[in-house]
């Protein structure tokens, strides 16, 4: 709570309300019409403490310890008490617990000299929450944040793969030879490409639970996202200045809020596209268990193809027509299902 009239003495309204959600949580005293608009465009994750905060946040003090010269253990011990503290101060919800576990179980293994598993981690995190408390497995934001982290984990690797294959980047480097457009190039791809891998692990769950579906969520969060961890780092930034006690502190404050109020802008500007939104109804057990059936089976196809490619052996041509099959069979399913929906 401290630190929350702190940030609301310092920003002015929304984007008080908009700085104390992206940081600790509290998203109450956001207006109806702002909640409402990062819904319509798919970005109502960036209200919600996750993993996005708990990795800009841990790593943020990190990179302070670091630039400060502490030794790298001392540096990782300081930031696994760090997150767990910022854990109890966020409200420790399922999200922000399940990405405090897997946050401090990489950093155990930083620490232990044992390689980064997130794969790992992630089912870490999933057991011993349900250990704990087992009711977990039945609330929406529980099943949204895991299902949300295993798309990233599983579906974006096979998505980069293929869009950032070596002979797209030939063509890409022949048709555009300043560095500094390719590599804007790839990080709008791959920011479009994490919006899109969690969209499609999480869109039978997104409409189960909301009733909605937003078909300008990928462009929306391509450009919502990386605004929001500069204006995210900004607000810290200035807040830790605040805390320290400096003098200039309000002369800093405009940066933030600068940041803040465009990812404003974007938000509400997406929100306003004429059929960028619609609704659906929740949808049935063979819907679910088809899409899921197809995703997995095109997942482990697509990994298998990739072992078998890491080794130096080709495969079958089997592969490629089983993915086509898993993959036609997913897409089948999404269209009847909203060719039979009002």
């Amino acid at each position: 709570l401290y630190l929350k009239e702190k940030v609301e003495k310092l920003f002015p309204s929304p984007h008080r309300e908009l700085a104390n959600a992206l940081q600790f949580g509290f998203k109450r005293n956001i207006p109806r019409e702002i909640k409402d608009a990062f819904i319509k465009t798919g970005t109502a994750h960036l209200l919600a403490i996750s993993g996005l905060n708990i990795t800009l946040v841990g790593g943020f003090f990190y990179f302070l310890l670091a630039f400060l010269g502490l030794a790298r253990s001392l540096n990782l011990m300081f930031t696994v008490l760090f997150i767990a503290v910022y854990v109890v101060l966020a409200g420790a919800d399922p999200p922000v617990l399940r990405a405090g576990v897997m946050g401090i179980a990489v950093l155990a293994g930083f620490l232990l000299e044992q390689e980064r598993h997130i794969k790992s981690a992630l089912f870490f995190a999933f057991f011993l929450l349900l250990i704990a408390d087992p009711k977990l497995l039945f609330l929406a934001s529980f099943q949204l944040s895991f299902v949300a982290v295993a798309s990233l984990i599983f579906i974006l690797p096979i998505l980069e793969k293929g869009w950032f294959s070596d002979r797209r980047q030939k063509r890409v480097s022949h048709l555009v030879r300043q560095n500094w457009w390719i590599r804007l190039s790839r990080f709008l791809i791959r920011t479009f490409a994490t919006s899109f891998a969690a969209t499609v692990g999480m869109f039978p769950l997104l409409i189960w639970y909301f009733n909605q579906f937003s078909l300008t969520s990928f462009l929306a969060n391509a450009v919502a996202i990386p605004v929001c961890n500069f204006g995210t780092v900004a607000a810290l930034l200035v807040l830790l200045i605040d805390l320290m006690g400096l003098p200039f502190v309000r002369l800093l404050v405009f940066i933030p809020t600068a940041l803040l109020d465009l990812e404003l802008n974007i938000v509400k500007w997406f929100s306003e596209i004429p059929f960028g939104y619609f609704y659906l109804p929740k949808p049935t057990w063979i819907f679910f268990v088809s899409y899921y059936s197809f995703l997995i089976a095109w997942l482990v196809f697509s990994r298998r193809a990739a072992v078998l490619e890491s080794v130096g052996f080709k495969g079958r041509a089997v592969l490629p027509r089983l993915r086509f099959l898993c993959l036609g069979g997913l897409v089948f399913t999404v269209v009847l299902f909203l060719l039979g929906s009002r």
